[in-house]
């Protein structure tokens, strides 16, 4: 498809829906135009580019009311720009009631020679979506100055994906971010933050080009030295599981390589549980942080099961309980004591620990010439990392006096 091409020239387009081939408002020997587009419903088109060859790139800013963003590849780079300060523009989606889909995304700053002071700078790349984010490669905000005859700066672009729905489920997935900044010698550049934020689950597929998912050291190529560069948050929920956080298995929560912030400080390998309140884990290296969100699931139940239960005899009874999760985590009701008598599942006898499903029919036999009313069960509900406060009594049974 022949891309919509405006020289340089900056694009704005407004409707209600847009679905557009390609943008292209790069040039040479200028700044590359900006590329606004503003829907109330989806907006899909294929790729953008908004590069400025020999000089900075162009902010590429998208906003959806109430619908989907979906990208093919989104180029705001700057590659060897005759300016001394060449800048790549920042990348801003945002899908206010939707989702966002994109297959890659670079706002790097190249610059490869040239004489005087140079200071490469990449654009921040912002995805914020009310429901899922997906990019399917590269994330790519590295800056990199080098072969440059004088002082030569290079600052990595933040990367932030978020996605703002309280209600959990919704996940981030990404390919790798590289957000490394690279030069040669002089004062150490800045590799840019990485933070993803969602209630839901977190999925990094892929490698850069080192082997790291996501990478954001900062390099002194020629001391061969790799400095501390931007810090990484990850915050999560674990799905409906509470799956842990793992390094090295991105099939359900997790990465597929490592975290490398730089400075020696690599999360390479490693399983980080949902903790039962949430909060951030222990036993990261520095500059990295796994933060989960939990709440323990609460349980109510009928306080009276039977009238007419008769003294020496099993009742059989229909075991009811409601349980309600925060984090809508899949949760369990396990007896937390058998407080008298002996509870089964047909012939089977239950004991602390097991679980019991709201809906199934279990025989209580409460202790020999028990007369009055019998406090049966304690029960709580689980969702795996965390606990309920245990549910007094929920089973009282009236014998005959």
């Amino acid at each position: 498809m022949t891309p919509f091409k405006r020289g340089g020239g900056a694009i704005a387009i407004t409707g209600n829906r847009l679905a557009l081939g390609n943008l292209n408002t790069s040039r040479g020997f200028a700044d590359a135009g900006s590329v606004t587009l503003t829907a109330i419903n989806d907006i899909s088109v294929n790729d953008v580019i908004a590069s400025g060859n020999g000089y900075s790139g162009g902010n590429i800013n998208v906003t959806s009311n109430a619908g989907n963003i979906t990208f093919r590849d989104l180029n705001s780079t700057t590659v060897n720009s005759l300016r001394f300060q060449p800048v790549a523009g920042n990348i801003q989606l945002t899908a206010l009631a939707g989702s966002i889909t994109a297959n890659s995304i670079n706002a790097s700053a190249i610059k490869t020679d040239g004489s005087g002071d140079f200071t490469s700078t990449a654009g921040a790349v912002n995805l914020t979506a009310r429901n899922n984010i997906t990019v399917i490669g590269e994330i790519n905000t590295t800056a990199l100055a080098t072969n440059v005859d004088g002082d030569a700066g290079a600052i990595g672009g933040n990367v932030t994906l978020t996605s703002t729905n309280p209600t959990p489920g919704n996940n981030i997935r990404f390919g790798s971010i590289n957000t490394q900044a690279t030069i040669e010698v002089g004062a150490p550049p800045t590799g840019g933050t990485v933070q993803i934020l969602t209630n839901g689950r977190v999925q990094g597929t892929g490698t850069t080009a080192t082997g790291d998912t996501i990478n954001t050291q900062s390099v002194i190529s020629d001391l061969g030295a790799s400095l501390p560069g931007g810090a990484v948050t990850i915050q999560q929920d674990g799905g409906a599981d509470n799956t842990p956080f793992t390094i090295g298995n991105p099939a359900l929560n997790g990465t597929a390589s490592s975290i490398n912030v730089g400075g020696g400080s690599i999360l390479s390998a490693g399983s980080f549980a949902v903790l039962p309140n949430g909060g951030t884990a222990a036993g990261t290296p520095p500059n990295i942080a796994i933060i989960s969100i939990n709440t323990p699931p609460t349980v109510t139940t009928n306080p009276l099961l039977s009238t007419n239960a008769l003294p020496n005899q099993a009742l059989p009874f229909v075991f009811t309980a409601n349980t309600g999760d925060a984090n809508l985590d899949n949760a369990t009701v396990i007896i937390d004591a058998v407080l008298a008598g002996t509870l089964r599942r047909g012939n089977t006898i239950l004991n602390p620990g097991d679980s019991i499903t709201p809906g199934e029919t279990l025989n209580y036999t409460p202790p020999n010439n028990t007369i009055g009313l019998v406090n049966a069960l304690r029960i709580r509900a689980s969702d795996r990392v965390s606990t309920s406060a245990p549910q007094r009594s929920p089973s009282i049974f009236r014998l005959p006096l």
